[in-house]
């Protein structure tokens, strides 16, 4: 009897916990999609550090998000801007990339951005949302489409109108929740069902 309740203990202790790989059954991808979604923990619910950062402002992980957790960029004195940490892709390969995600908050809109980066500039594509207290789909229709040349990599930044005398400008202490954030390779501009 002792050695079959050590079994388990012991094959614990060799295999330690299971780490998360991004499938379609794990909870840090999501759901899974066709064409696939290439961010890994897009809805913020892993428990493991994450892969966004805030450069204005101030950036976090909340519960309460359309689906589990949600990201929550507070605005700051110099604006609010959130990205992922790393590029979303390293190499565009000169394909077409999209964008999709989950929006609502206090700022009066929000700037999905993708930035084809040449490590000296490069070509962005922009959508700015008007924010309710409401989850909107955005882009509303289809996704942000970008081509990446070979050789460039795939920002993607959230970001508020920080611009003095903008009426779309946001106040020091308005928030933007973003979830469900999905990035993809399009075949058909971008109008893939998500």
């Amino acid at each position: 009897m002792r050695r079959l309740c050590l079994v388990p203990l012991l094959s614990w202790f060799a295999c330690g916990p299971q780490a998360s790989t991004p499938d379609a059954g794990d909870s840090c991808q999501g759901a899974a999609k066709s064409p696939q979604n290439l961010l890994t923990n897009p809805g913020f619910d892993c428990a493991e550090s994450t892969a966004w950062q805030g450069i204005y402002g101030t950036f976090e992980t909340v519960s309460g998000g359309r689906s589990g957790n949600a990201g929550k960029l507070t605005v700051g004195a110099a604006g609010g801007r959130f990205a992922l940490r790393a590029p979303a892709v390293a190499d565009g390969l000169g394909k077409t990339y999209c964008v999709r995600a989950w929006v609502h908050g206090t700022a009066p809109i929000v700037r999905t951005v993708l930035l084809a980066d040449n490590g000296g500039g490069g070509t962005e594509a922009r959508f700015a949302e008007p924010l309710t207290s409401d989850w909107k789909y955005t882009p509303p229709s289809s996704g942000l489409e970008l081509a990446v040349p070979p050789g460039s990599k795939l920002q993607l930044f959230f970001e508020v109108d920080s611009v003095a005398g903008s009426p779309t400008k946001a106040n020091v202490g308005d928030v933007v929740f973003v979830d469900d954030v999905d990035v993809w390779v399009s075949t058909d501009r971008c109008r893939e069902s998500r």
